[in-house]
């Protein structure tokens, strides 16, 4: 067996053991993108986004350009990259607005003072009493995670406890996750549904360590409100 064979066994075997982690990354998050009716159902597959990603990195490792240690981090990035794309043109967005700059935006959302309704959703204590609020509140829709991701969901937060104590803990669970903030939401699903590490996280999306960390500690913290809530 030649070298180049050798290596191009190693990149398909390393494609293989990352794939069904980042599929199910890129399905979640168009499953996200069809509840929040940002496009209709079957527009878009996990596997074309996924096939593609594969098409552009075995063309740079076979060019020498990608080390095989940093095949799981591109795969998971290109996919990402992809993904906004795609829903910044569905959302009609043409500004070019850092990652960095929404980041804060969402951390100052995430870390305003809520308080938790009778059905278990997060309120801005000024909004509480709002009459439109209680109109939009009735006229939403919550669809329950899939079971393997709750799973993991309740794994990787820590929220078994919480979880158990709580009534109804799935539609709890499903109302928070529907109502994060866009990059929050993606972030965590990288750590659940893609397995990532925040090390891992950061070099991806091209984050500091801390800030991922923190993104994912006011998300834990956000279910555990809405838990404890409910108990």
């Amino acid at each position: 067996m030649s070298n180049q064979q050798a290596s191009s066994e190693q990149f398909n075997s390393e494609v293989s053991r990352v794939l069904p982690r980042l599929r199910r990354y890129v399905a979640g998050r168009l499953r996200m993108a069809v509840i929040d009716g940002i496009f209709g159902p079957g527009k878009y597959r996990p596997e074309d986004i996924t096939d593609e990603v594969f098409i552009r990195l075995k063309e740079e490792f076979d060019s020498g350009a990608l080390p095989l240690d940093k095949v799981k981090i591109a795969m998971f990035r290109l996919a990402d990259q992809e993904l906004e794309r795609i829903l910044n043109e569905e959302r009609g967005h043409t500004e070019d607005i850092s990652v960095e700059e929404i980041l804060v935006e969402e951390m100052r959302e995430l870390e305003e003072k809520y308080t938790v309704d009778a059905d278990g959703e997060l309120v801005l204590y000024e909004e509480f009493d709002d009459i439109s609020y209680q109109h939009d509140r009735e006229r939403k829709t919550i669809y329950l995670l899939e079971p393997g991701f709750e799973n993991d969901l309740i794994e990787v937060l820590d929220l078994a406890d919480s979880c158990a104590s709580a009534e109804d803990a799935s539609r709890m669970l499903a109302r928070v996750y529907q109502e994060l903030p866009a990059q929050a939401s993606a972030i965590l699903g990288l750590h659940v549904a893609g397995g990532l590490t925040i090390e891992e996280i950061a070099e991806v999306r091209e984050m500091q360590v801390d800030d991922v960390d923190r993104v994912i500690r006011q998300v834990r913290l956000r279910f555990t409100t809405v838990l404890s809530s409910a108990s």
